[in-house]
């Protein structure tokens, strides 16, 4: 998530394709990637720091 650029969006489903590739995987859990993203966010916000979602 940090590597992307600012002003661009990427959805859930855009990470959930990109983890898939990137592990070579067929299916991705789209509650489990919105729940990690959702954690990631709010971690980055508590400590001022600025994560895209």
């Amino acid at each position: 998530m940090k590597r992307v650029s600012k002003g661009r969006l990427v959805t859930i489903n855009e990470l959930r394709d990109a983890l898939a590739a990137k592990h070579q995987i067929d299916f991705r859990c789209p509650i489990t990637t919105g729940i990690f993203s959702w954690i990631a966010t709010h971690a980055a916000a508590e400590a001022k720091r600025i994560t895209p979602y």
